[in-house]
């Protein structure tokens, strides 16, 4: 008989992860670092949310940045979308940012990850 994998046995493997970043090398350290997994990067709010509407597999994380280039939205817009659109993976606010914007990411059920050292704490976050 065969033996049907559901997408959460197979992430314990690989994982697919959506970095949402404006800085091109802070994405490609994440690119870096989860080798071992399926990253997917993005350099805005707006270009991250259409990639997790759109793609055909949930994505197991999103790690965003909170403040990014053109004024748009922000990591934590990013975040209560999600929530609002179901999304089940873990989530995580990368970023120095205010308190209040702490608070209100954790209140989404992220984790804040203060920057600037983000290494080994990332790692654990996707385990």
């Amino acid at each position: 008989m065969r033996k049907i994998y559901k997408p959460a046995a197979i992430s314990s493997v690989m994982a697919r992860i959506l970095c949402l970043d404006d800085e091109q090398a802070v994405l490609r350290s994440y690119q870096l670092m989860f080798k071992k997994h399926d990253v997917t990067v993005a350099s805005s709010a707006e270009e991250g949310l259409q990639i997790v509407r759109s793609a055909p597999a949930p994505f197991d994380y999103v790690i965003t940045d909170q403040n990014m280039a053109g004024g748009g939205l922000r990591g934590t817009d990013v975040l209560c979308a999600l929530v609002e659109d179901g999304f089940s993976g873990k989530m995580a606010l990368v970023a120095d940012c205010t308190p209040e914007d702490i608070a209100y990411a954790q209140s989404l059920g992220a984790t804040y990850i203060p920057k600037p050292d983000t290494l080994r704490p990332l790692v654990e976050f996707v385990k």
